[in-house]
């Protein structure tokens, strides 16, 4: 036993309980720590992942536009006679892309992409003229492309749009 300049008496075993209350509240505060630690570890793995599917799904569907200006420079009739009215996507064929009916799932099924062209109506065909949502004159050398992309992240359906405009010159 040990006594105090206050004369107040405390027993080993006293000393013993408070060093056990003492490492019962580290543990609880380090385990807080650990579990705020692990859950935001696993939410930036979460989050890192999406944004890595993402910007994969962004390149696939920066390649379809691609395609498409590239078949407006050297095959504008695929363009004006594609084989798809819904929607179709390109393959390389003899050295050349090509439009094919249908969708393309790309990375074992991960995502499904695809390119359809829809006319352009504008309001005069001389110049200056200005494209219009609706009536005016079909513009026969103007082709509105629309490349869609979708994939499933785990949580739910995702899909990218991407709208450029292709001309023949």
């Amino acid at each position: 036993m040990e006594k105090l300049s206050n004369n107040k008496i405390i027993s080993f075993s006293d000393t013993k309980a408070f060093g056990m209350i003492e490492v019962l509240i580290s543990l609880a505060i380090a385990s807080i720590i650990l579990v705020t630690f692990t859950s935001l570890n696993l939410y930036n793995i979460k989050i890192s992942r999406a944004n890595i599917t993402k910007l994969k799904a962004s390149m696939y569907l920066q390649e379809l536009i691609e395609v498409s200006k590239d078949l407006e420079q050297s095959d504008w009739d695929a363009i004006v006679n594609s084989p798809c009215s819904a929607a179709c996507h390109p393959q390389i064929q003899g050295g050349a892309w090509v439009l094919i009916s249908g969708t393309e799932t790309l990375d074992s099924n991960v995502y499904t992409r695809s390119v359809k062209f829809e006319e352009v109506r504008r309001d005069q065909l001389a110049f200056p003229n200005t494209i219009v949502a609706s009536g005016g004159i079909v513009d026969p050398n103007t082709k509105k492309s629309i490349a869609e992309i979708s994939w499933n992240d785990g949580f739910q359906n995702r899909t990218l749009t991407l709208e450029t405009y292709v001309y023949n010159y």
